[in-house]
């Protein structure tokens, strides 16, 4: 079938170890990384069928075979002023072609078993722990929009407007939200089989759910509102140095703020809500954790909603 000849499958098992052959996405910084680490992710469950697609390995990523598409970059070089963002925290996003790529036995953890890669993530407690490095980065995205949005508003002058404080206020509820979710899950963290504590995953899932399908998406759009024609035609850094520098100081100057820290913030808004670093980030937070419907629908299978029927139960039985 074609998804066969798609999806990253051993189809050898040799002396020397096991042969890949297909393709696999997302490698965020996989170019410049050393060793690609390759398991299944947990999103969505592999059916009996799939044991040439289960397996937990590592690779070094100049294994020959190897081969990655990289999408095109969006730093090519531009002024800490011009995309303050882009020109420094750029992540090349990549696709990865196994073509006959031959893993040796001692680089691979499991192999043929799906109930163990269905279950590798919960099972080690792994989901917790990097899904409380996922919520730690964003709550201090969060953090960092509202700041922006902060300064923004005193640039401009509009605290005093009632839906500007709406919206900085919304920015305010949705940080508090994600704090609340880390603390949670830190509070309910407990010991596991093996003695390490593992945070609870429960409010981390909340926290990452709610961030990438709707806060982060509204976050930049909250940017885009609180700029407004700010956002648009911003003089470069060497606009400043030009013969009509006189004329920017003039007439982009604030009662809070000069010309050119004006544009140096309202470059950074840009960067975080309007340029091609900002779009791939609110792409990258709604899907980086899988599909949102199929991260949903496992939601509903697995989570355990019985004590909560119970409730309504017994308020129905009771007749006081």
């Amino acid at each position: 079938t074609v998804s066969e000849k798609v999806a990253l499958t051993v189809v050898k098992e040799t002396g020397a170890g096991v042969v890949l052959r297909g393709s696999r996405l997302l490698a965020t910084l996989g170019p410049i990384s050393d060793e690609l680490a390759i398991y299944h992710a947990g999103n969505h469950r592999m059916d009996e069928e799939a044991q040439r697609q289960s397996f937990a390995l590592s690779i070094p990523c100049d294994t020959p075979g190897l081969r990655f598409l990289c999408r095109e970059s969006f730093d090519v070089g531009r002024s800490h002023f011009n995309h303050p963002l882009g020109s420094r925290f750029e992540e090349m996003d990549a696709t990865i072609f196994f073509d006959d790529v031959l893993v040796p036995w001692d680089r691979v953890f499991l192999l043929g078993n799906v109930d163990m890669c269905n279950r590798i993530g919960s099972a080690t407690q792994s989901q917790g722990h990097s899904g409380h490095q996922v919520l730690t980065r964003c709550l201090v995205k969060a953090e960092f929009i509202l700041g922006l949005a902060d300064l923004m508003v005193e640039t401009l002058g509009s605290g005093t407007v009632p839906h500007v404080q709406e919206q900085v206020a919304e920015l305010i509820t949705q940080r508090d939200i994600l704090k609340a979710c880390l603390r949670a899950s830190e509070a309910d963290a407990s010991p596991n089989q093996w003695g390490v504590m593992s945070p609870a995953t429960a409010p981390l899932q909340a926290g990452r759910a709610q961030f990438g399908r709707s806060m982060y998406p509204r976050m930049v759009e909250i940017i885009q509102l609180l700029g407004t024609s700010s956002l648009m035609a911003l003089p470069s850094e060497a606009d400043f140095d030009a013969p009509f520098s006189p004329q920017l100081n003039q007439y982009l100057a604030t009662d809070t703020s000069n010309a050119r820290d004006r544009t140096k913030l309202f470059h950074l808004a840009w960067d975080a809500s309007c340029s091609s670093f900002s779009g791939r980030q609110v792409l990258y937070e709604r899907m980086f954790g899988g599909n949102p419907l199929r991260n949903a629908m496992t939601l509903f299978n697995t989570y355990d909603k019985e004590p909560f029927r119970k409730q309504v139960r017994n308020f129905l039985d009771s007749e006081d």
